[in-house]
C-alpha cells in the first residue's frame, strides 16, 4: 500500500511556493482562506471552519542541502542538539509547520461531511514500539522489511522528464517544480508573494465572532536595505550612472551590514515589501495575522495596518505578544507610546496589557481605527485627509542592523 507524502524540498524551487499544485482540488485545497475541498465542510477540533494562510506566519521550507546536512551526519547529537544550530532536525521541521500553517490548516481537522475525524493520540499506537529503542531508528530494518522510501525526483538532459504529471522540469537549473495552481501562469512563474491576503478566524475558544474584536493601529516604519540595489539609475548630463540609485540615501551605499534573515528572501524588483504582524494572545487561546506593504526603494517607507486582538472587558485586560517579520524572516524592533508622555514613543518589548482605562488603545471597528488615524470628521471632497499621529499605538522599525529586537544598537 502507498503512503502519500509531500516533499517539501520541491516546493522550495517555486519563487511562490503557495502557487504549488499541492495546494489544488486534487490535493490540499486551497492555500488560503477557508479550506473549501475536498469538501465543504472541514472544521477543527474547537468547532469552526478550517482557515489556512499560506506563508503567513513566516518560516522557510525544507531545501535538499537541509536533507542532505541531515544525512550526512555522523552521531545523533550533530541532528538532535540545539547547539548545532543548522543541522537541528526539529528546527527544520517546525520551519515548515509555520511555512504552510499547517497548525491551522492541517491541524486536528474533523471532516463533518464525511463523518471522519483524523484525531488521535499517541498513547494509541505506544505499544506497538515497546520493544524498539532509539538506535532502532538509525537502522534499515524498517525500510527493509516494513517500507521503501520513494526517490527524489530529479531531472538532467539526458531525463528530462520528472515522471510525474504533477511536476515540471526547469530546464535553467535542471531541477523539477511543482506545477503551479494558477490557470494564468506559465508552469514556470509564480505570482508575486505579498499579494497574499490574510483571512483571520477571529475565534476564541470555538466562538468565532468578528465583533468580538478590537483593533490596535499599528505603524510600520521601513528603512531601505544596505545591500539592494534598484534599476532607477540618476542621469547626469545624458549619461545614466550605474553606481547607485536615486532613491539611495546618502551613506547607504558604503554600509555593509547584513540584516539576521533566512536564507530565501523574497525581492521584488518593484520594491514592494510584505511586513507580517503576528498576534499572539497570551491570556487568551487564538492568535491572528496581518499585514503592511511598503516600497524598500525609499530611504524611509511607511505603512498602517490595524491588528485584531480579544476585546477586553470590564477589568479583565486583553494580553497580547505582538511580533513584525518581512518575508525573510527578519524581525522588526517594536516601540511602544508611553501612557505617561502619550507624544511619545519607547522601545518596548512587543507585548502589551490592553485594558479600558483611557486613553484608550483600541477601536471598536476597522471603521474606528482608521478615523483616528485619519482625520475624516473635517475633510469633504475640497480638503483631502490628514494624518493624526494620536491614532497610532504601536510602531515596529526596520533599519536592518545586525541585531536582534531585543540587542541594544
Amino acid at each position: 500500500m502507498a503512503c502519500p507524502y509531500w516533499d517539501p524540498t520541491l516546493d522550495n524551487e517555486l519563487n511562490n511556493p503557495s502557487d504549488s499544485c499541492l495546494f489544488t482540488d486534487k490535493f490540499a485545497g486551497n492555500p488560503n482562506g477557508k479550506i473549501e475541498l475536498p469538501n465543504d465542510n472541514w472544521e477543527h477540533e474547537e468547532g469552526g471552519y478550517v482557515i489556512r494562510n499560506v506563508g503567513g506566519f513566516g518560516g522557510e521550507l525544507l531545501t535538499k542541502k537541509n536533507v542532505y546536512d541531515v544525512l550526512s551526519r555522523k552521531r545523533h547529537a550533530q541532528i538532535t542538539n540545539s547547539k548545532s544550530r543548522h543541522h537541528f532536525l526539529e528546527e527544520l521541521h517546525e520551519k515548515g509547520h509555520r511555512r504552510y500553517d499547517l497548525m491551522d490548516g492541517f491541524g486536528k481537522i474533523t471532516n463533518q461531511g464525511f463523518g471522519i475525524s483524523d484525531k488521535f493520540t499517541i498513547s494509541d499506537k505506544a505499544n506497538d514500539f515497546k520493544s524498539f529503542r532509539n538506535i532502532d531508528g538509525f537502522s534499515d530494518h524498517f525500510t527493509k522489511e516494513i517500507y521503501q522510501c520513494q526517490s527524489f525526483s530529479s531531472c538532467c538532459r539526458s531525463k528530462p522528464s520528472c515522471g510525474s504529471p504533477w511536476l515540471d522540469s526547469n530546464k535553467s537549473k535542471w531541477v523539477c517544480v511543482p506545477k503551479t495552481n494558477k490557470a494564468n501562469l506559465d508552469r514556470l512563474d509564480s505570482t508575486p508573494f505579498f499579494l497574499n491576503t490574510v483571512q483571520n478566524r477571529f475565534e476564541v475558544n470555538g466562538n468565532a465572532d468578528s465583533n468580538q474584536w478590537v483593533y490596535i493601529n499599528c505603524l510600520i516604519v521601513f528603512q531601505r536595505p544596505h545591500n539592494v540595489k534598484f534599476k532607477s539609475f540618476p542621469i547626469h548630463k545624458g549619461v545614466q550612472s550605474n553606481k547607485n540609485d536615486i532613491y539611495i540615501l546618502k551613506g547607504q551605499e558604503y554600509n555593509k551590514i547584513y540584516p539576521k534573515a533566512y536564507d530565501k528572501h523574497i525581492t521584488l524588483d518593484s520594491g514592494f515589501e510584505k511586513v507580517n504582524v503576528h498576534i499572539e494572545g497570551t491570556n487568551y487561546d487564538r492568535r491572528a495575522i496581518e499585514y503592511a506593504i511598503v516600497d524598500a526603494r525609499f530611504g524611509i517607507s511607511e505603512s498602517m495596518t490595524y491588528l485584531p486582538v480579544w476585546k477586553p472587558i470590564n477589568h479583565k485586560a486583553t494580553h497580547v505578544l505582538l511580533t513584525a517579520f518581512d518575508s525573510g524572516g527578519r524581525l522588526y524592533r517594536p516601540y511602544c507610546r508611553d501612557r505617561r508622555y502619550p507624544k511619545n514613543f519607547v522601545p518596548c518589548t512587543g507585548c502589551l496589557k490592553i485594558d479600558t482605562r483611557k486613553p484608550r488603545m483600541y477601536s471598536y471597528s476597522y471603521v474606528e481605527s482608521v478615523s483616528k488615524r485619519w482625520d475624516l470628521h473635517n475633510s469633504n471632497d475640497k480638503n483631502c485627509p490628514r494624518f493624526n499621529n494620536d491614532g497610532v499605538y504601536i510602531k515596529f522599525f526596520c533599519n536592518f542592523l545586525d541585531l536582534w529586537p531585543w540587542e541594544k544598537a
